[in-house]
C-alpha cells in the first residue's frame, strides 16, 4: 500500500483547513469538509465504487471522521459512510472504529453534561461507558490483528535530559520506527482516540458518582495507566515523523511511496507534520501528560507551524497550552 490515498486527501485541504484540536470551531476547514460531504450526496454510491470514485470517497471519509472526533461533531447521517469498502481490510475496520469514535465523542458533550440525575439520564450514562469501554476494545483488537509488517520496533533509548526540550527532535526516554509514514499515523490516531475514550469513561464515572472524587476510583487508575502508556508511545513516535537518526539509521528512513515529486527518503516532508499534529496535540493536552511531555510536543507543534508551514498547528500550540482534555465541572455540572 502506498500514501497515494492520503496524498489525494491533503489535497482537498489548505494550510489553514487541516487538523483542528478538540472543541475549536475553525471555520475554513469545516466549510472543505462541510462540502466535500455535500459532493459525496450529490452522487449515488455506484458512482463512488469506481476505482478512482473509491479512493477519493475513503479519502473525504478519512478527513471527515477525524474532523468530527476533534470537534465532538456527530457524522453527517446524509451519507453512507461504509457503503464503500476499502480493498484493505486494515483500512475498512480503521474507519469503522473512528466512526464510532466520532459518535462517542457528540454523545459525550451531550450526555455527560445533564444535571438532572433521573432513570433515563443514569441509562444513558452507562450506556455511554459501555459504549467507550466496546470501542476501546475494539481499538485494541484492530492493533492485535496487524500483520507483522506492522511491527514496531524500538531503535534507541535516551538516558538523562534533553536540552533545549521545546525545540528537540527527541524526548527522554525510548525511540520508535515504523514500516511507513502511514502505518505510524494511523497508530497515533488510535492513541489519540483512545486518549479520548478515556476522558468519556471517566466523565461517566464522574457523573455516575456520589459528589465524591472520582480520581480515587478503579476506572481513574486504570485511565492513568493506560493514557500515560498512549502518550509515552505518542512522544516514542516523533523521531520517526521529524527525521531524527534518518541519515544514519535506515530503519528510521520514511519508505513511503509517493504518487509524484521527488523522493528523499532522508527529508522530512510537510506530510509528516499534517499526520503527527493531531495525536500530539491529543497527548500534549492530555491531563495524563508529563510536564516535559507537554512542553517537548508543545514544541512539536510550533515547529510544524513555523518551519512547516502549517498554520493549524499554531493554533493546537496557543490552545495546548491552556487546555487539558479532563474532567471538569465545566464539562461534567454534576462536579458543581
Amino acid at each position: 500500500m502506498t500514501l497515494r490515498l492520503q496524498l489525494i486527501a491533503s489535497r482537498l485541504l489548505t494550510d489553514e483547513q487541516q487538523l483542528t484540536p478538540s472543541r475549536m470551531k475553525v471555520g475554513g476547514w469545516s466549510s472543505h469538509i462541510d462540502g466535500a460531504v455535500a459532493v459525496m450526496k450529490s452522487r449515488t454510491m455506484e458512482q463512488w465504487r469506481t476505482p478512482v470514485g473509491k479512493e477519493l470517497f475513503i479519502a473525504v471519509r478519512a478527513h471527515m471522521t477525524v474532523h468530527c472526533i476533534a470537534n465532538s461533531k456527530p457524522i453527517n447521517p446524509g451519507v453512507d459512510w461504509m457503503g464503500v469498502i476499502a480493498d484493505d481490510p486494515i483500512v475498512q475496520t480503521f474507519a469503522a472504529a473512528n466512526l464510532k469514535m466520532a459518535q462517542l465523542r457528540a454523545d459525550n458533550d451531550i450526555t455527560t453534561t445533564v444535571r438532572f440525575r433521573s432513570a433515563e439520564n443514569i441509562e444513558k450514562v452507562l450506556k455511554l461507558l459501555r459504549r467507550a469501554e466496546a470501542l476501546d476494545k475494539q481499538y485494541i483488537e484492530w492493533i492485535q490483528a496487524l500483520p507483522p509488517a506492522w511491527q514496531i520496533n524500538t531503535v534507541a533509548w535516551i538516558d538523562g535530559e534533553v536540552p533545549d526540550l521545546p525545540n528537540s527532535v527527541i524526548h527522554p526516554g525510548r525511540v520508535d520506527s515504523y514500516g511507513e509514514l502511514w502505518m505510524a499515523y494511523k497508530y497515533n490516531i488510535v492513541r489519540g482516540c483512545r486518549l479520548f475514550i478515556y476522558t468519556t469513561i471517566l466523565r461517566c464515572v464522574a457523573w455516575l458518582g456520589d459528589n465524591g472524587d472520582y480520581r480515587l476510583t478503579p476506572e481513574y487508575a486504570t485511565a492513568t495507566q493506560i493514557c500515560r502508556g498512549l502518550i509515552e508511545d505518542i512522544v516514542a513516535s516523533v523521531p520517526y515523523f521529524f527525521g531524527w537518526n534518518r541519515g544514519k539509521d535506515p530503519s528510521m528512513s520514511d519508505r513511503s511511496n509517493f504518487a509524484c515529486g521527488e523522493h528523499d527518503p532522508t527529508r522530512v516532508k510537510p506530510l509528516a507534520g499534517i499526520f503527527s499534529m493531531w495525536p500530539i496535540f491529543a497527548a500534549a493536552s492530555s491531563d495524563f501528560a508529563s510536564p516535559s511531555q507537554r512542553i517537548f510536543l508543545r514544541g512539536r507543534l510550533k515547529y510544524i507551524a513555523d518551519m512547516m508551514g502549517i498554520n493549524q498547528a499554531l493554533i493546537m500550540f496557543q490552545v495546548s497550552g491552556l487546555f487539558t482534555d479532563k474532567v471538569t465541572p465545566a464539562n461534567n455540572p454534576r462536579l458543581n
